[in-house]
């Protein structure tokens, strides 16, 4: 386990979830902006999961064929 900043993490992954301030401004802006936000987003969403099962962080067992 270690700590970055506030968060802490075990084996790379986050252990707590964000704090409320976070969830309140951000996540809350992203929902609002989500029509405007979408296309792009899942794009990124889709690009990032392609980059962790090429670097394999992400389990064979947990993968999925694209």
């Amino acid at each position: 386990m270690s700590r970055e900043g506030n968060q802490i993490k075990e084996a790379g992954r986050f252990t707590k979830s964000p704090a409320p301030g976070l969830m309140n401004s951000a996540f809350t802006m992203e929902v609002n902006q989500g029509r405007l936000l979408y296309h792009g987003m899942s794009l990124a969403d889709l690009a990032h999961a392609i980059m962790l099962i090429e670097i394999d962080v992400i389990p064979q067992e947990s993968r999925a064929e694209f």
